[in-house]
């Protein structure tokens, strides 16, 4: 019996003693053997923790709407025991959400598991609804934060934790007013509305773009939104990519940092701070310098927890053969390279779930394909394995002090002017060939038919990438349809803004 198991097992006994909060039955939805009876099941059972989650913690917080006062004055103002109560409560909700959370997801992944040689189309019809589901996680955390600072500190403060018996705060007690239930449940709704029209946009958008449009297309850090607004799941998280692949999005690139204990986890910057829930001290430390229990204790805006790339890769490969990874190597981490073939020799099958894996730093993406090289030669022959192209980035901004990466002026003048022998360059090392190159866009790209002429000419030599700011150009659907239509471009990237396809225009027209 594995730990999830045994928790959901632990978790629905306590549970049962509180009234309205459902616990999800992980054992009896993993007896479903046929895909019907367990999809009926599913969708039941995450209707049913939806309703008991919102309902239950709308009881818990109406008592701070009664009155003019902020949780830490509501606190110091009530009986202690009740206080405790309230927290205990907040606590096992926190609990049971996180955990039906787990289960719903880990139960699809089981369910096409069982599905071996045939084509499950769970995942593409039940992570949506799974990841447009609030789990509170965000004003959980805060009340119960709050709660706890507020409460009186005495020398006779039991350190036990509390029982299921002192778990007795309900909607009957004195200090509940009728307001919070309809303010949270507006909340609740109007969140879960802008999620769910998030995902309209998204697959309304992959079936107008098509399968060879598709087969080209890089989602940027998953289904993200750029300005971190939690309209959209959070950048570089398990739900970003879950819910690009199950819409039909085939490959989304990724960012890896390596922790100090020598995990894969995915992240951008240097630290979490731009994405952490709460200020917290380990929020401010570089990645490098934390262990990966450290990193999974740091919740992110969405209430998720920073992933480790296998999770992904395993993800990848359960919702579609065609779900893989752009993972890009950020400059100067020296070590991610054996760490990244590390995981590749222990589990072959995840090097599938690797489109490309591209770097800045032209010294770190060689030493990973002088290893990834030997790896190859070893796996040559073995069924079902895809190797992913090796591609070196390239940027045209001033380094930062320190960077170890290569800028260049205007290579694309150099592709123009049909020399690309500096190019070429790059691409070999003692040991190592690269398959190609990652461009940063310029207009002149697609601004005249000797730009798209020379950028197809390019892909005779050498596969062929292009990135993009958030800002420009290459988010507009417009300009993808043309590097598509007129060259042999295998990567292009687009944080997928709303704009990118405007699908009231498409109507006018």
């Amino acid at each position: 019996m594995d730990k999830l198991t045994t928790d959901a097992a632990e978790l629905l006994i306590t549970a049962s003693t509180i009234p309205n909060l459902f616990v999800v039955n992980y054992s009896d939805l993993n007896s479903h053997t046929q895909d019907a009876s367990f999809e009926a099941a599913w969708k039941l059972a995450i209707e049913e923790h939806a309703t008991s989650s919102s309902l239950f913690l709308s009881i818990l917080i109406k008592p701070f709407f009664s009155v003019n006062q902020s949780i830490g004055e509501f606190v110091i103002s009530h009986p202690r025991d009740e206080m405790l109560a309230l927290l205990a409560s907040l606590v096992l909700l926190q609990s049971t959400t996180k955990l039906n959370h787990a289960c719903l997801s880990k139960s699809i992944h089981k369910q096409v598991a069982k599905q071996q040689n045939a084509a499950c189309s769970l995942p593409q019809s039940l992570f949506p609804i799974l990841h447009s589901t609030p789990t509170f996680e965000k004003i959980l955390k805060q009340y119960c934060e709050e709660i706890k600072k507020a409460l009186p500190r005495t020398p006779n403060k039991p350190s036990r934790s509390l029982s299921t018996s002192e778990f007795t705060f309900t909607r009957k007690s004195s200090f509940i007013s009728d307001s919070a239930i309809d303010l949270e449940n507006k909340i609740a709704g109007d969140h879960m509305k802008t999620l769910k029209s998030e995902l309209k946009w998204l697959r309304f958008t992959v079936a107008h773009l098509g399968n060879s449009f598709l087969s080209r297309l890089v989602a940027h850090r998953g289904f993200h939104d750029i300005s971190d607004n939690l309209s959209r799941p959070v950048e570089n998280s398990v739900e970003a990519y879950e819910t690009a692949w199950s819409a039909g999005i085939k490959m989304c690139e990724c960012d890896v940092a390596l922790t100090s204990d020598n995990q894969v986890i995915l992240c951008h910057d240097e630290n979490f701070s731009r994405l952490a829930l709460f200020r917290d001290p380990n929020s401010e430390k570089a990645i490098g310098s934390l262990t990966l229990r450290e990193i999974k204790s740091l919740p992110l805006k969405s209430g998720s927890r920073p992933p480790l790339l296998t999770s992904i890769l395993y993800s990848a490969l359960q919702i579609s053969d065609s779900a893989k990874l752009v993972v890009e190597i950020k400059p100067d981490n020296d070590n991610m390279g054996p760490a990244l073939c590390a995981i590749f020799r222990r589990d072959n099958k995840l090097i599938s779930a690797v489109a490309a894996v591209i770097s800045f730093d032209l010294d770190c993406i060689h030493r990973f394909n002088r290893l990834f090289s030997e790896l190859k030669e070893k796996l040559v022959g073995a069924e079902d394995i895809v190797f992913p192209k090796v591609l070196f980035l390239t940027c045209e901004h001033n380094p930062k002090q320190g960077e170890k990466m290569v800028y260049v002026s205007n290579p694309f003048c150099d592709i123009i002017n049909n020399n690309t022998d500096r190019m070429k360059s790059w691409l070999t090392r003692e040991g190592s060939i690269l398959d190609g190159i990652y461009l940063m866009f310029v207009d002149s790209m697609i601004s005249s038919e000797v730009g798209l002429k020379a950028l197809d000419r390019l892909c005779d030599d050498m596969t062929v990438g292009i990135w993009g700011w958030s800002n420009d150009n290459l988010n507009k659907l417009r300009s993808a349809e043309l590097i598509f239509d007129n060259t042999r471009v295998c990567f292009v990237n687009s944080d997928l803004p709303r704009r990118y396809y405007d699908h009231e225009m498409v109507v006018k027209l």
